[in-house]
């Protein structure tokens, strides 16, 4: 069995044609084609209706679209579809100079708009293609962000969660290879609508000094059977309201729908089968092994972010509290703690959360009642993490008994403020309410001063936080008694927010075994 993916090509590869000297280069040749070769008016009319409907094509492309598998092949499209727009709005541009007619729907389009008042119908374009330019530059701001963010951060871990996963035989290296091929065509579209955004603003820019040069030319006597002056400008009025419309809107449509479809969340988390319906990659059973003598349970967990078995279903086991959280932190586990009393219980604990090798590594301390759960569960560990070495933040989202504040003898108000320091050097204290926790977790200048934090949750109905949306996604330890057969169910529906999940006995359970 291979231990790394020396072997396997897993590189990202960019393709050449995004490369932005090469974009350059082909916008140019482009232009300049179309305007030393003359298009006749009928082809340009054929032209322009085809670049309407491809347009819709893709909006609806876009709106259907549930991951980067179902868009192989987008990118180049997309980078098509703006060329063929400039071309064609570079030979309609060239007629309208050497004032030909440039086709039937152009001109008829731009007699509607401009019949009554031709000089405002050009200002009014004019305008409109200025600010239509800069929405697309947003949208498209937005398809670098996507693609850049992937690049950077999301292919860099995909790769690490294939070498350890193929390191500890969870994939064999047949598997590995058929995933790593997925990444990289993944890789390969992120980077392709990195550079179809770059030339999607090119084109947005060269089509205001189109417009400028259709009005300005006859304007200053380029037009050979037309005087220079205004009446040049007003004469030349109907053409460029048409080419102004047929160009913008266009544009605009395809910039939106790109931007809306790189918005996506899960745009890269299916990892599923080729061919498989995006209704069967929404959701994935597992079985959860809870403690021993206990039933199993069938959890369903929403667009997961791991690698498919070759099993329908996979059974996670129990596993020994020496060993660290899985590394692809997605799986949820059952622990079954042993041990002789309170300060073991508490010691095992904070040693299963420092193997957590996510930074930062937050990690929530959840149950449904606080009888499974007590305060000072949540200060032991907190404490021992603290007698490590390790900077700990304790967060308490039960702003009803403030159970905390009360340990440390500190006003709850004031905790709710500011991170407020404790008794114990390296830990520090904090009160969040529950409907809070979403902006907690996304204040990366408080996380990131900590090598741990601790989010105290004895009532999970009381966090609000959503599945979705929070820049890090906390693990969770989720505290049950023996005889609760269901936990594994309800943690995974309460504690959807969070990235992995592993059931814990409760001390009273755990001490109750032994006496």
């Amino acid at each position: 069995m291979m231990t790394n993916l020396n072997n396997i090509k897993l590189d990202r590869t960019c393709p050449a044609w995004s490369l932005p000297r090469v974009i350059i280069i082909i916008t140019c040749l482009s232009f300049l084609a179309a305007f030393l070769i003359p298009l006749p008016e009928k082809i340009l009319d054929v032209l322009w209706v085809f670049l309407f409907c491809l347009s819709g094509a893709v909006t609806i492309i876009c709106a259907a679209a549930q991951s980067s598998s179902d868009l192989i092949g987008f990118a180049p499209m997309i980078s098509g579809l703006t060329l063929l727009r400039l071309i064609v709005q570079t030979g309609t541009a060239r007629r309208i100079i050497q004032d030909e007619p440039a086709g039937i729907l152009l001109g008829s389009v731009g007699s509607a708009l401009a019949s009554s008042w031709s000089l405002g119908a050009v200002l009014i374009c004019l305008l409109m293609a200025v600010i239509v330019v800069v929405v697309v530059f947003v949208a498209c701001q937005r398809i670098t962000l996507a693609s850049t963010g992937y690049c950077k951060r999301v292919f860099p871990l995909k790769r690490m969660g294939l070498e350890t996963d193929l390191r500890l035989g969870v994939i064999d290296e047949d598997q590995a290879n058929t995933l790593a091929q997925r990444v990289v065509a993944e890789s390969r579209f992120f980077a392709g609508m990195n550079g179809t955004a770059l030339l999607i603003r090119v084109e947005a820019t060269v089509s205001i000094f189109i417009l400028l040069g259709c009005l300005l030319v006859p304007a200053a006597g380029g037009s050979v059977d037309r005087p220079p002056g205004i009446e040049s400008l007003t004469g030349i009025s109907v053409p460029v309201v048409g080419l102004s419309v047929f160009t913008l809107i266009p544009a605009l449509i395809v910039a939106l729908a790109c931007g809306a479809l790189m918005g996506k969340d899960k745009l890269s988390l299916r990892t599923g089968e080729p061919g498989e319906s995006a209704t069967s990659m929404q959701a994935k059973t597992i079985t959860v092994v809870a403690l021993d003598g206990e039933p199993e349970e069938d959890t369903e967990l929403l667009n997961p972010d791991f690698v498919r078995h070759r099993d329908p279903q996979e059974k996670v086991v129990t596993f020994e509290p020496e060993t660290s959280i899985p590394q692809d932190e997605k799986l949820p586990v059952s622990s079954d703690i042993s041990c002789r009393n309170e300060k073991e219980y508490y010691e095992k604990l904070s040693d299963v959360i420092c193997t957590i090798n996510s930074r930062p590594r937050v990690v929530v301390l959840a149950s449904d009642k606080v009888h499974s759960l007590p305060v000072t569960v949540a200060v032991n560990i907190a404490i021992r993490l603290a007698q490590k070495r390790q900077k700990v933040l304790l967060v308490d989202t039960d702003g009803g008994r403030n159970a905390v504040a009360k340990v440390f003898d500190l006003d709850p108000e004031s905790m709710q403020k500011k991170v407020q320091p404790s008794s114990f050097e390296n830990l520090s204290l904090c009160c969040v309410p529950g409907g809070k926790l979403p902006n907690f977790l996304r204040d990366d200048k408080i996380l990131d001063r900590f090598g741990t934090t601790l989010i105290y949750t004895p009532h999970i109905p009381s966090v609000t936080a959503g599945k979705g949306g929070n820049p890090v996604r906390p693990g969770a330890f989720y505290f049950i008694d023996d005889q609760d057969p269901n936990a594994g169910q309800k943690a995974a529906e309460k504690l959807g927010f969070c990235s992995w999940l592993c059931l814990i006995p409760s001390i009273q359970s755990v001490l109750d075994t032994k006496s």
